[in-house]
């Protein structure tokens, strides 16, 4: 996954990334601006995940992770592949945990920034908060920052995986109502996050 693949200019994301980045920005522009009944039409199916339940996300081997789900979550299965992304609620809460692959180590740099553009364009109105440095359960470095608007609010965190060729993405999104459920979710999945392995100074850095 660390080579290049023909037809990427040099700098850019593969199609897939692209891909899995517009679904998030999709899901969150959808929580922020349509509301919350809207998005629950769009995931309404459900699978219900036993607490504990260990999910793994990207495809098998050393590049992937895998998070565990506390008590009263569902998986919504017509918009989860573990190979690329999960999409979970409990409640009107929602958490999309995706797998992002980078061409190449020195695109790690630029994906916070990316992100907060993509979110910015797709919606003036979102405010992100100032990334904070937070650690796995693990030991592994990432970055994480409060996302809210009107309607709602959240948190996103993004982990690189020691090889540095991929990138886990959580969103947390619920209604302001639920924003003790929606931090209890964050701390969850960035707890529970484990990598195959786990080399010194391998996270997001500053």
């Amino acid at each position: 996954m660390a080579a290049e693949r023909p037809g990427h200019p040099p700098g850019t994301a593969s199609p897939r990334t692209r891909l899995r980045a517009l679904l998030i920005v999709i899901t969150i522009v959808v929580a922020l601006t349509a509301g919350w009944p809207l998005l629950n039409a769009l995931v309404a199916d459900e699978l219900k995940v036993p607490a504990g339940t260990a999910l793994r996300v990207g495809p098998s081997g050393p590049d992937s992770a895998s998070v565990r789900v506390g008590p009263h979550w569902t998986m919504r299965p017509a918009l989860s592949d573990p190979r690329q992304g999960l999409v979970l609620a409990r409640g009107d809460v929602i958490v999309s945990i995706s797998y992002l692959s980078l061409i190449r180590p020195s695109l790690v740099a630029g994906i916070w920034s990316g992100l907060r553009q993509i979110l910015r364009i797709s919606h003036p109105g979102i405010t992100i908060g100032p990334p904070v440095a937070v650690t796995s359960g693990q030991g592994q470095a990432g970055r994480t920052a409060s996302v809210t608007s009107v309607l709602s609010v959240g948190a996103v965190t993004v982990f690189v995986g020691p090889s540095r060729t991929y990138a886990i993405q959580m969103v947390v999104l619920g209604p302001r109502g639920a924003s003790l459920v929606a931090a209890q979710a964050t701390r969850q999945f960035i707890t529970t996050l484990r990598f195959p392995a786990e080399p010194a100074a391998a996270g997001l850095r500053r």
